[in-house]
């Protein structure tokens, strides 16, 4: 019997063994297309209960030069720094005697009087504030790819801003405006730069080397990154100059992300995991449960239930999926812009979890706009002229042209105004909707625009 016993013991341990290299061949074939010296790079970790079990890179962290994407390469990780942000406030909150519940007019005395003093720290961490989007700002303005937004334009937006586009807990829009106000709140409690904190509190204790923030612009780091974007079967190298932070700007290598989700994952004797405090799900002002909790949100695929949050900057992408069942961790990092995280890693755990693949769904940009028609003539007359928009400081024109409206910008070009059946106006891809306001000749005097994250812009008719 005793015989018995350690013949099985060996042949389940070989059997372990067998299944651990069928995973790890199955990984490594999966990023072969683009293990070469010609293409841009990622890196992958796998994490279970506290153990490293699987680790990879592959391509180049720099194509002009031939540095190859290791576990020490440094990149921006995006939005997935949001819940580092989270975390550190919830520091900064038992640290300092402050609440979820705190109001932005209780650390920025001038917004007193603005709908958004109101706005609490849990409904900003949550994206429920109803703040203008900072980026689409950019966009709304004509901005480029890789034109940079600094820190202090965030508090600027929302002294600027006449208005939420939503009250305040009331609906969930991501916004990073909000973030970037979370870190300047960290600054000012903390009388501390946003990085400095995060290095005394999180960085260091858990000896996170290569974990900095780019509060400089074009600042470098050691063993840094370049990133990518592919035009025309061409890599081009893109830029990351922007200043801003607390929603992004944290630059780290495989081996610190590695570092950070080991502790946040870990399990002491009688404690909860320190992940435990990101995962309060959002509760709107109508009762309603949302999957997004503090810089984290809920999902599945197939039978797995999982906690992810992905991110993008510049040329960067990022992703981290957490699933609770069996305490794994799956990390992903890469420089390419064209890099799906969450196709990938639906992949991935198709993989690690014997499951089928997932068909990927085809992007539609914009509205349908099948079903609207171009306008009469005669009643875009009444359109043609300048619009203002004092708190975004832009300005559109409408114009006839060959017997069609026409929204213009100096940047962006001109897009088609289209009505539907039910007289809802539209410029796709500008604007989601239009609602002119006229007097009682019916002359326009201004028009209210929205996009997919400015709502109720008022547009006022120049003279």
């Amino acid at each position: 019997m005793k015989s018995i016993f350690i013949f099985s013991l060996l042949t389940l341990s070989t059997w372990g063994i067998c299944q651990q290299d069928s995973m790890v061949a199955k990984l490594d074939a999966y990023f072969k297309d683009i293990d070469h010296t010609k293409h841009p790079g990622l890196s992958i970790s796998l994490l279970e209960n506290g153990k490293i079990v699987y680790r990879n890179s592959f391509g180049m962290a720099n194509l002009e030069n031939g540095t190859t994407f290791k576990e020490e390469t440094v990149s921006d990780i995006g939005s997935v720094a949001k819940h580092i942000t989270n975390f550190a406030l919830l520091h900064l909150i038992n640290e300092n005697n402050l609440t979820l519940s705190d109001s932005l007019a209780h650390f920025f005395p001038t917004l007193k009087n603005h709908p958004a003093g109101k706005i609490t720290l849990q409904q900003l961490m949550q994206h429920t504030s109803g703040l203008r989007e900072i980026y689409s700002k950019l966009g709304l303005q004509g901005g480029r790819m890789g034109q940079p937004i600094f820190q202090e334009d965030a508090l600027n937006l929302v002294e600027a801003s006449e208005g939420l586009n939503f009250p305040a807990g009331s609906s969930f829009s991501y916004c990073n405006t909000g973030y970037m106000l979370l870190a300047e709140i960290i600054q000012k409690v903390s009388k501390m730069s946003y990085e400095a904190y995060l290095k005394e509190k999180i960085f260091q204790p858990l000896s996170m080397s290569n974990s900095n923030v780019m509060d400089k612009q074009g600042e470098i780091f050691p063993n840094m990154s370049n990133s990518y974007h592919l035009s025309q079967n061409k890599w081009t190298a893109v830029y990351d100059n922007s200043t801003a932070f607390g929603q992004g700007g944290i630059y780290m290598s495989q081996q610190d992300i590695e570092k950070w989700f080991l502790f946040l994952t870990s399990e002491e004797t009688n404690k909860e995991r320190p992940i435990q405090n990101l995962l309060k799900k959002t509760i709107l002002n109508s009762g309603d449960t949302l999957n997004y909790a503090f810089g984290i949100e809920n999902n599945t695929f197939g039978p797995v239930n999982y906690w992810q949050h992905t991110g993008s900057s510049a040329g960067f992408r990022a992703a981290f999926t957490w699933i609770p069942e069996t305490n794994q961790v799956l990390i992903l990092k890469s420089n390419y812009s064209s890099f799906n995280a969450i196709k990938t890693t639906e992949d991935l755990l198709s993989i690690l979890f014997s499951l089928p693949q997932k068909a990927e769904k085809q992007k539609v940009n914009g509205i349908n706009t099948e079903n609207h028609l171009s306008l009469d003539p005669k009643d875009g007359i009444s359109w043609q002229g300048d619009y203002y928009c004092n708190e975004m400081d832009v300005m559109y024109s409408f114009i006839l042209l060959e017997n069609k409206l026409y929204c213009k910008h100096p940047l962006r070009g001109s897009t088609e105004v289209k009505k539907d059946v039910n007289g809802n106006y539209v410029a796709n891809p500008f604007f989601t909707s239009l609602k002119p306001e006229r007097d009682k000749k019916g002359n326009i005097n201004h028009i209210y625009m929205n996009t997919a994250d400015l709502i109720h812009l008022k547009f006022v008719k120049m003279k």
